[in-house]
Protein backbone atom coordinates (compact mmCIF):
# COMPACT_ATOMS: atom_id res chain seq x y z
CA UNK A 1 0.00 0.00 0.00
CA UNK A 2 1.51 3.37 -0.96
CA UNK A 3 2.35 5.80 1.80
CA UNK A 4 1.44 9.47 1.58
CA UNK A 5 3.54 12.17 3.15
CA UNK A 6 2.41 15.74 3.81
CA UNK A 7 4.60 18.75 4.24
CA UNK A 8 4.34 21.26 7.05
CA UNK A 9 2.82 23.69 4.56
CA UNK A 10 0.08 21.16 3.73
CA UNK A 11 -0.71 20.73 7.43
CA UNK A 12 -0.94 24.49 8.00
CA UNK A 13 -3.25 24.88 4.99
CA UNK A 14 -5.43 22.00 6.24
CA UNK A 15 -5.82 23.57 9.69
CA UNK A 16 -6.93 26.84 8.12
CA UNK A 17 -10.05 25.15 6.67
CA UNK A 18 -13.26 26.38 8.36
CA UNK A 19 -15.15 23.98 10.60
CA UNK A 20 -18.77 23.02 9.82
CA UNK A 21 -19.95 25.40 12.54
CA UNK A 22 -18.10 28.26 10.81
CA UNK A 23 -19.45 27.35 7.38
CA UNK A 24 -23.24 27.36 7.64
CA UNK A 25 -25.39 27.69 4.54
CA UNK A 26 -27.08 30.99 3.81
CA UNK A 27 -30.80 30.61 4.39
CA UNK A 28 -33.83 32.83 4.89
CA UNK A 29 -33.08 36.54 4.64
CA UNK A 30 -29.36 35.77 4.20
CA UNK A 31 -29.98 33.71 1.07
CA UNK A 32 -28.60 35.18 -2.12
CA UNK A 33 -32.04 35.51 -3.71
CA UNK A 34 -33.05 37.76 -0.77
CA UNK A 35 -29.93 39.85 -0.49
CA UNK A 36 -29.53 40.21 -4.28
CA UNK A 37 -32.90 39.57 -5.94
CA UNK A 38 -31.72 41.33 -9.06
CA UNK A 39 -29.29 38.48 -9.70
CA UNK A 40 -32.04 35.81 -9.86
CA UNK A 41 -33.12 34.70 -13.32
CA UNK A 42 -36.88 34.51 -13.89
CA UNK A 43 -38.99 32.99 -16.60
CA UNK A 44 -37.66 33.62 -20.10
CA UNK A 45 -34.24 34.65 -18.72
CA UNK A 46 -33.51 30.99 -17.97
CA UNK A 47 -31.61 29.28 -20.75
CA UNK A 48 -33.55 25.98 -20.60
CA UNK A 49 -37.08 27.37 -21.05
CA UNK A 50 -39.13 27.48 -24.25
CA UNK A 51 -41.79 29.77 -22.79
CA UNK A 52 -41.84 33.55 -22.82
CA UNK A 53 -43.75 36.05 -20.73
CA UNK A 54 -46.14 36.59 -23.64
CA UNK A 55 -46.76 32.85 -24.05
CA UNK A 56 -47.43 32.44 -20.32
CA UNK A 57 -49.92 35.32 -20.32
CA UNK A 58 -51.62 33.91 -23.40
CA UNK A 59 -51.78 30.36 -21.95
CA UNK A 60 -53.34 31.62 -18.73
CA UNK A 61 -55.95 33.58 -20.66
CA UNK A 62 -56.82 30.59 -22.88
CA UNK A 63 -57.19 28.34 -19.85
CA UNK A 64 -59.38 30.87 -18.07
CA UNK A 65 -61.64 31.11 -21.12
CA UNK A 66 -62.56 27.45 -20.66
CA UNK A 67 -61.80 26.55 -24.28
CA UNK A 68 -58.64 24.57 -23.55
CA UNK A 69 -57.66 21.95 -21.00
CA UNK A 70 -54.24 21.87 -19.35
CA UNK A 71 -53.22 18.93 -21.54
CA UNK A 72 -54.24 20.75 -24.73
CA UNK A 73 -52.27 23.83 -23.70
CA UNK A 74 -49.23 21.70 -22.82
CA UNK A 75 -49.30 20.18 -26.30
CA UNK A 76 -49.87 23.58 -27.89
CA UNK A 77 -46.77 25.10 -26.28
CA UNK A 78 -44.64 21.96 -26.35
CA UNK A 79 -44.11 21.50 -22.60
CA UNK A 80 -45.15 18.84 -20.08
CA UNK A 81 -48.60 18.87 -18.50
CA UNK A 82 -47.08 19.28 -15.02
CA UNK A 83 -45.14 22.36 -16.16
CA UNK A 84 -48.28 23.85 -17.70
CA UNK A 85 -50.23 23.13 -14.50
CA UNK A 86 -47.63 25.00 -12.43
CA UNK A 87 -47.81 27.96 -14.82
CA UNK A 88 -51.61 28.13 -14.80
CA UNK A 89 -51.83 27.84 -11.01
CA UNK A 90 -49.17 30.57 -10.65
CA UNK A 91 -46.73 28.30 -8.84
CA UNK A 92 -44.03 29.44 -11.29
CA UNK A 93 -43.63 32.52 -13.45
CA UNK A 94 -44.98 34.45 -10.49
CA UNK A 95 -43.10 37.57 -11.59
CA UNK A 96 -45.79 38.17 -14.21
CA UNK A 97 -48.32 40.42 -12.44
CA UNK A 98 -51.98 39.47 -12.48
CA UNK A 99 -52.77 42.86 -14.00
CA UNK A 100 -51.04 41.80 -17.22
CA UNK A 101 -53.44 38.88 -17.55
CA UNK A 102 -56.79 39.57 -19.25
CA UNK A 103 -59.74 40.17 -16.91
CA UNK A 104 -61.33 36.82 -17.77
CA UNK A 105 -58.42 35.13 -16.04
CA UNK A 106 -58.90 36.85 -12.69
CA UNK A 107 -62.67 37.09 -12.63
CA UNK A 108 -63.28 33.83 -10.78
CA UNK A 109 -60.70 34.58 -8.11
CA UNK A 110 -61.80 38.17 -7.42
CA UNK A 111 -65.53 37.55 -7.16
CA UNK A 112 -65.09 35.50 -3.96
CA UNK A 113 -63.24 36.36 -0.80
CA UNK A 114 -61.98 32.84 -0.15
CA UNK A 115 -59.98 30.29 -2.20
CA UNK A 116 -61.70 28.85 -5.24
CA UNK A 117 -61.73 25.54 -7.08
CA UNK A 118 -59.55 26.15 -10.14
CA UNK A 119 -61.58 23.86 -12.42
CA UNK A 120 -61.77 24.63 -16.13
CA UNK A 121 -63.30 22.57 -18.89
CA UNK A 122 -62.34 22.61 -22.54
CA UNK A 123 -64.81 23.17 -25.35
CA UNK A 124 -64.51 19.48 -26.20
CA UNK A 125 -65.40 18.52 -22.63
CA UNK A 126 -68.37 20.90 -22.68
CA UNK A 127 -69.68 19.35 -25.91
CA UNK A 128 -69.31 15.88 -24.40
CA UNK A 129 -71.10 17.04 -21.26
CA UNK A 130 -74.16 18.56 -22.95
CA UNK A 131 -74.65 15.53 -25.17
CA UNK A 132 -75.61 13.67 -22.00
CA UNK A 133 -78.32 16.19 -21.06
CA UNK A 134 -82.00 16.13 -22.02
CA UNK A 135 -83.16 19.73 -22.67
CA UNK A 136 -86.38 18.78 -24.44
CA UNK A 137 -88.54 20.49 -21.80
CA UNK A 138 -87.32 23.96 -22.73
CA UNK A 139 -85.16 26.63 -21.09
CA UNK A 140 -87.24 26.85 -17.90
CA UNK A 141 -87.66 23.10 -17.39
CA UNK A 142 -85.31 20.71 -15.64
CA UNK A 143 -82.42 19.58 -17.84
CA UNK A 144 -82.03 15.96 -16.86
CA UNK A 145 -78.75 14.06 -16.85
CA UNK A 146 -79.04 10.92 -18.97
CA UNK A 147 -75.69 9.25 -18.22
CA UNK A 148 -74.24 7.63 -15.10
CA UNK A 149 -75.74 8.55 -11.72
CA UNK A 150 -74.99 7.67 -8.12
CA UNK A 151 -77.43 5.84 -5.84
CA UNK A 152 -79.13 9.16 -4.93
CA UNK A 153 -79.76 10.16 -8.53
CA UNK A 154 -77.00 12.78 -8.90
CA UNK A 155 -75.31 12.74 -12.29
CA UNK A 156 -71.63 11.80 -12.59
CA UNK A 157 -69.32 13.23 -15.25
CA UNK A 158 -65.84 11.88 -16.01
CA UNK A 159 -63.34 14.73 -16.51
CA UNK A 160 -60.24 14.68 -18.72
CA UNK A 161 -58.14 13.81 -15.64
CA UNK A 162 -60.13 10.62 -15.10
CA UNK A 163 -61.88 11.85 -11.96
CA UNK A 164 -65.63 11.85 -11.40
CA UNK A 165 -67.42 15.13 -10.73
CA UNK A 166 -71.08 15.67 -9.94
CA UNK A 167 -72.79 16.78 -13.13
CA UNK A 168 -74.67 19.64 -11.49
CA UNK A 169 -71.38 21.03 -10.12
CA UNK A 170 -69.78 20.87 -13.55
CA UNK A 171 -72.78 22.69 -15.05
CA UNK A 172 -72.58 25.41 -12.40
CA UNK A 173 -68.84 25.90 -12.91
CA UNK A 174 -69.17 26.14 -16.69
CA UNK A 175 -71.96 28.68 -16.33
CA UNK A 176 -70.78 30.83 -13.43
CA UNK A 177 -67.08 30.13 -12.85
CA UNK A 178 -65.16 28.73 -9.90
CA UNK A 179 -66.88 27.64 -6.69
CA UNK A 180 -65.66 29.07 -3.41
CA UNK A 181 -64.38 26.47 -0.95
CA UNK A 182 -66.97 25.59 1.66
CA UNK A 183 -69.92 26.08 -0.69
CA UNK A 184 -72.02 23.45 -2.41
CA UNK A 185 -74.30 23.54 -5.45
CA UNK A 186 -77.96 23.30 -4.42
CA UNK A 187 -81.09 22.62 -6.47
CA UNK A 188 -84.06 24.99 -6.54
CA UNK A 189 -86.09 22.28 -8.26
CA UNK A 190 -85.13 19.52 -5.78
CA UNK A 191 -84.35 17.12 -8.64
CA UNK A 192 -80.89 15.53 -8.17
CA UNK A 193 -80.55 14.76 -11.89
CA UNK A 194 -81.18 18.34 -13.03
CA UNK A 195 -78.19 20.27 -14.44
CA UNK A 196 -79.98 23.40 -15.67
CA UNK A 197 -77.78 26.29 -14.40
CA UNK A 198 -80.92 28.37 -13.83
CA UNK A 199 -82.07 25.81 -11.26
CA UNK A 200 -78.78 25.80 -9.34
CA UNK A 201 -77.46 28.09 -6.63
CA UNK A 202 -74.56 28.12 -4.18
CA UNK A 203 -74.93 27.59 -0.46
CA UNK A 204 -73.39 26.11 2.66
CA UNK A 205 -74.42 22.88 4.40
CA UNK A 206 -76.55 24.99 6.70
CA UNK A 207 -78.26 26.61 3.71
CA UNK A 208 -78.95 23.16 2.29
CA UNK A 209 -80.50 21.97 5.56
CA UNK A 210 -82.62 25.13 5.87
CA UNK A 211 -83.80 24.75 2.27
CA UNK A 212 -84.69 21.11 2.95
CA UNK A 213 -86.70 22.00 6.06
CA UNK A 214 -88.47 24.95 4.38
CA UNK A 215 -89.63 22.71 1.53
CA UNK A 216 -90.85 20.02 3.91
CA UNK A 217 -88.57 17.29 2.65
CA UNK A 218 -87.99 15.96 6.18
CA UNK A 219 -90.46 13.23 7.10
CA UNK A 220 -91.63 14.10 10.61
CA UNK A 221 -94.80 14.02 12.68
CA UNK A 222 -97.76 12.42 10.92
CA UNK A 223 -95.71 12.22 7.69
CA UNK A 224 -93.08 10.00 9.26
CA UNK A 225 -92.82 6.52 7.82
CA UNK A 226 -93.59 4.83 11.13
CA UNK A 227 -96.83 6.82 11.36
CA UNK A 228 -97.87 6.13 7.77
CA UNK A 229 -96.90 2.45 7.80
CA UNK A 230 -96.68 1.23 11.42
CA UNK A 231 -96.94 -2.38 10.27
CA UNK A 232 -93.46 -2.09 8.75
CA UNK A 233 -91.80 -1.22 12.06
CA UNK A 234 -89.94 -4.07 13.76
CA UNK A 235 -91.06 -4.08 17.38
CA UNK A 236 -90.21 -6.21 20.38
CA UNK A 237 -89.16 -9.76 19.58
CA UNK A 238 -89.23 -8.92 15.84
CA UNK A 239 -86.05 -6.87 16.29
CA UNK A 240 -82.98 -8.89 15.50
CA UNK A 241 -81.15 -7.63 18.59
CA UNK A 242 -83.98 -8.41 21.06
CA UNK A 243 -83.10 -10.70 23.99
CA UNK A 244 -86.65 -10.90 25.36
CA UNK A 245 -89.96 -12.22 24.13
CA UNK A 246 -93.46 -10.84 24.56
CA UNK A 247 -94.09 -13.42 27.30
CA UNK A 248 -90.88 -12.40 29.13
CA UNK A 249 -92.09 -8.80 29.17
CA UNK A 250 -95.45 -9.80 30.68
CA UNK A 251 -93.68 -11.82 33.40
CA UNK A 252 -91.30 -8.93 34.17
CA UNK A 253 -94.15 -6.46 34.59
CA UNK A 254 -96.15 -8.88 36.76
CA UNK A 255 -93.18 -9.57 39.04
CA UNK A 256 -92.41 -5.85 39.29
CA UNK A 257 -96.05 -5.00 40.11
CA UNK A 258 -96.04 -7.62 42.91
CA UNK A 259 -93.47 -5.53 44.79
CA UNK A 260 -91.38 -8.59 45.66
CA UNK A 261 -88.60 -8.07 43.13
CA UNK A 262 -86.30 -5.13 42.42
CA UNK A 263 -85.36 -4.01 38.93
CA UNK A 264 -81.77 -5.10 39.54
CA UNK A 265 -82.96 -8.63 40.41
CA UNK A 266 -85.13 -8.77 37.28
CA UNK A 267 -82.26 -7.53 35.11
CA UNK A 268 -79.95 -10.26 36.47
CA UNK A 269 -82.61 -12.96 36.08
CA UNK A 270 -83.42 -12.13 32.44
CA UNK A 271 -79.86 -11.23 31.41
CA UNK A 272 -80.48 -7.63 30.37
CA UNK A 273 -79.43 -4.21 31.60
CA UNK A 274 -81.26 -2.58 34.51
CA UNK A 275 -82.23 0.38 32.27
CA UNK A 276 -83.99 -2.10 29.96
CA UNK A 277 -86.08 -3.42 32.87
CA UNK A 278 -86.84 0.15 33.99
CA UNK A 279 -88.13 1.11 30.53
CA UNK A 280 -90.27 -2.05 30.33
CA UNK A 281 -91.80 -1.54 33.76
CA UNK A 282 -92.65 2.12 33.07
CA UNK A 283 -94.07 1.31 29.60
CA UNK A 284 -91.45 3.35 27.79
CA UNK A 285 -90.62 0.33 25.59
CA UNK A 286 -92.50 -2.79 24.49
CA UNK A 287 -95.70 -0.71 24.56
CA UNK A 288 -97.36 -3.06 22.07
CA UNK A 289 -97.32 -5.92 24.62
CA UNK A 290 -100.54 -6.02 26.68
CA UNK A 291 -100.40 -7.19 30.28
CA UNK A 292 -103.20 -9.69 29.61
CA UNK A 293 -102.27 -12.18 26.84
CA UNK A 294 -105.92 -12.40 25.91
CA UNK A 295 -106.29 -8.67 25.49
Amino acid sequence: MPKFHYTTQDAERFNEKPTPADHQGATGDRHGSHTHPESVTHGAEKSNTTMTDEKVTEARALWASGEYSQLELANKYGISKSSMSCILLRQVWTHIPASSTPAVMTQASTENDGPTHALRYSRRAAERFWKKVDKSGGADACWLWTAACDDKGYGKFSTSTGHWEFAHRVSCIMAHGAIQDGLGVLHRCDRPGCVNPAHLFLGTRGDNAADRDAKGRVASGDKHGLRLHPEKAARGAACGSAKLTDEDVRVIRAMWDSGQHSQAELAHRFGVDKSTICNICHLKTWKHVADDPAA
